[in-house]
């Protein structure tokens, strides 16, 4: 009965998250207050503190939050709590926008507007020379283990490389997704990848 207990790294990841929450005026207060939200995934706050359009797109003294997963007036509550008077909202991704959110006061509601992120396919194809020692469902535990590897599950979090998965807007390299597919073949005779493509590219990111 009961959970495990939670390791050094696991903790170090998850006060990193959480640390800045209860502060105001600066972007790790928001993207604290937003990782406290049930259901999300990932997130990333883009700031423009510049007096002209910066090079992402976002426009002069504005915040872009973006977020996978929770819900929209969850997430827009959050965002309210945490957004400084005077500074602009900007949806960098799929854009939501939340009408009336307030926290305390029903005078005080504004429309909050962020983004979810633009969702990009990965088609992975992968060939393996088998020694004989592969079990039959090979293919679908190699499957299962690059979902897990995406979402940061798969790879333990005291072995301190590629914990968390892949972020939002992260270049991920072609040679990453060895480390998923050796993490299932690796326990089984000397079985080995001899071919590996993700979206047609062998190579780059």
């Amino acid at each position: 009965l009961g959970t495990n207990r939670q390791n050094d790294s696991s903790l170090r990841l998850e006060r990193a998250k959480a640390v800045s929450r209860p502060g105001n005026a600066q972007v790790d207060n928001m993207l604290g207050e937003i990782f406290a939200v049930e259901g999300v995934r990932r997130a990333i706050v883009l700031e423009n503190d510049t007096g002209v359009t910066d090079a992402n797109g976002l426009p002069e003294h504005s915040v872009a939050p973006i977020v996978d997963g929770g819900t929209n007036e969850d997430i827009a509550k959050a965002i309210f709590r945490k957004k400084n008077p005077g500074c602009k909202l900007h949806a960098a991704g799929t854009s939501v926008t939340v009408p009336d959110v307030f926290d305390i006061y029903p005078s005080n509601a504004r429309d909050i507007t962020f983004s979810r992120p633009n969702y990009v396919d990965m088609i992975v194809s992968v060939t393996i020379q088998n020694d004989g020692t592969l079990p039959n469902d090979a293919a679908e535990r190699v499957k299962q283990a690059i979902i897990d590897y995406s979402s940061g599950e798969l790879v333990a979090t005291e072995c301190g490389v590629n914990v968390l998965g892949f972020d939002i807007g992260e270049e991920v390299p072609v040679s990453r997704m060895y480390t998923p597919i050796n993490q299932v073949i690796g326990v089984f005779g000397n079985s080995y990848i001899t071919a590996l493509t993700v979206n047609t590219l062998t190579t780059g990111q």
